[in-house]
């Protein structure tokens, strides 16, 4: 989740946590979800779509 003039933030880490004990997510279920996260982290990082302003710019919203 971000807000306009904020760094992204990764939010609900702490109920996945707690859903992952409570309702006995399967091992490969987690693990594919920390590597999604991972692989999303990577492309905010990169600035790679949808986390860039290219498809704005094409639209000509932002100049």
């Amino acid at each position: 989740m971000k807000k306009l003039v904020e760094e992204w933030k990764v939010i609900d880490v702490d109920e996945f946590k707690m859903n992952r004990t409570k309702y006995h997510y399967p091992s490969k279920l987690v693990k594919a979800s920390v590597h999604s996260l991972d692989t999303l982290k990577r492309r905010i990082a990169r600035k790679e779509f949808p986390f860039n302003d290219d498809f704005l710019k094409s639209k000509g919203t932002i100049l």
